[in-house]
């Protein structure tokens, strides 16, 4: 499928529309994909600005003041809030007319908010995919009904209706499958933006949204949930076409058998101006050839992406045979990085268990470590969740006489498999040296691994 996360006109007039539908029917074309697979949400210039601005000032202005909750119930049909022009809301909506009309002529009238769950905002399309056992619900959210100028920002609402009734059941229960959640607007942008991130973070799996001309991949968590957010790139011409190259992001989805996300694989392209679409690497440093996986785990719990450098690496021997003799029960140090740096609090109450002296050595050492390799090294993602590399690692474990599989065993499966590509990058980042201490390091630790929830705890010779 094809998913345009808006301002699919400049001014929201026909004859950009008219021109929109020979591209749209043409990529589906060239993408190999039925015109059904293509979902759209409206962008703030897909908004006609010369329609009802009088009855959009208005509306604006009392909804900042009325809040949230107050139009939340209006906009799905319920009664105006005091001192609100029941008609404005129609008025307002009228806006979009020329979207509205497009989508009909794209044989896309799914799309439209009048056929959806909540009436006046967004859509919900559910698809039975070939090859998929569960559900695919396209959650289509309209952060552009209240859009209007060049000063949006702050003044923008989804409502709590419109994202609870698009992404849950008539009962008000999560729906089943994968949830893809599509917006324009960055949530940050949003008046609402705190209960909308919570609530999405609760219902849906997946963000992509669109409007900053940028890619981005990014990830929310609070204590309870998480949210990842993909911005697309542009389609963007004009007099600052040069600070937005033309760009899209190709998405590869990895689920469990019921449609929960394990992770996302992105590959990030981008328009030459020497002709020629390539693989965009400039975007963050561990995109090596404009790819980057995603973990869609919840907690950091269950994070199963372990970051491994050849420097740190070596650092982590070297402190190890410092301390051979001593012994404690933490966590592995791949993940203590992880964790010292998304939660030190957490960090600091694991280390409340390990002797003082120690606790302070590993601590020390730890932090300048950080501060040393983070942000500063090309990283290999190893992936723990491939089912060949871990059963040749329980056979690896089992050959040397060890009760659990632990991160050195996996490491060797890994070094065993020579088709992988992963192997390949290995090889290419760790020199022999590492790899030669690595095996040193293996005889004299223990760190086992319980394969539950991606958890590294253990006891650790150091």
């Amino acid at each position: 499928m094809v998913c345009f996360t808006g301002d699919i006109a400049d001014w929201g007039v026909p004859e950009e529309y008219a021109e929109a539908r020979v591209f749209f029917e043409q990529l589906a074309i060239d993408v190999g994909v039925t015109p059904d697979r293509l979902f759209f949400v409206p962008g703030n210039h897909d908004i006609c600005r010369g329609v009802n601005v009088s009855s959009w000032r208005k509306l604006r202005q009392a909804a900042l003041a009325v809040g949230e909750r107050g139009v939340s119930d209006w906009m799905a049909g319920g009664r105006a809030p005091f001192g609100i022009k029941a008609k404005l809301r129609e008025e307002v909506g009228a806006r979009q007319q020329h979207y509205r009309d497009w989508l009909e002529s794209m044989g896309r009238s799914e799309l439209l908010a009048k056929n959806s769950p909540h009436g006046f905002l967004g859509y919900r399309v559910s698809l039975e995919l070939p090859g998929l056992s569960f559900p695919v619900h396209i959650i289509g959210l309209d952060t552009s009904w209240l859009a209007g100028d060049d000063h949006d920002y702050g003044k923008l609402m989804l409502t709590n209706d419109q994202i609870g009734r698009l992404s849950s059941d008539d009962q008000g229960a999560p729906l089943n499958g994968f949830r893809l959640a599509l917006m324009h607007h960055p949530l940050t942008q949003l008046v609402d933006c705190t209960d909308a991130r919570r609530i999405l973070a609760d219902t849906t799996d997946l963000l992509l949204r669109g409007h900053q001309h940028e890619p981005l991949a990014d990830a929310w968590t609070d204590a309870d949930r998480g949210l990842i957010e993909l911005a697309a790139g542009s389609l963007y011409e004009g007099t600052e076409g040069h600070r937005y190259p033309n760009g899209y992001t190709l998405i590869n989805i990895i689920t469990e058998d019921n449609g929960q996300p394990k992770r996302y694989e992105l590959r990030f392209r981008s328009w030459s101006q020497h002709g020629h679409w390539h693989d965009d690497s400039s975007l963050y440093r561990s995109a090596v050839n404009g790819r980057l996986v995603l973990s869609a785990s919840r907690h950091l719990s269950k994070q199963r992406n372990l970051p491994i450098s050849a420097p740190l690496l070596k650092s982590i021997a070297a402190m190890w045979e410092r301390h051979r003799k001593a012994k404690s029960r933490i966590f592995t140090f791949h993940k203590l990085l992880l964790v010292k740096q998304f939660a030190p609090s957490y960090f600091n109450a694991v280390f409340e268990s390990v002797s003082n002296g120690l606790s302070e050595i590993i601590e020390r050492w730890l932090v300048r470590e950080v501060e040393r390799y983070t942000g500063q090294t090309e990283h290999l993602v190893l992936n723990m969740e491939d089912d060949r590399t871990l059963c040749a690692a329980n056979v690896i474990a089992v050959d040397q006489g060890a009760m659990e599989v632990d991160i050195h065993h996996i490491l060797q499966a890994l070094l065993a498999d020579e088709e992988s590509n992963t192997i390949k990058a290995l090889r290419k980042e760790l020199n022999t040296g590492a790899l030669k201490r690595y095996e040193e390091l293996k005889r004299s630790a223990r760190t086992k691994w319980p394969v539950d929830e991606g958890t590294i705890v253990g006891e650790i010779n150091i």
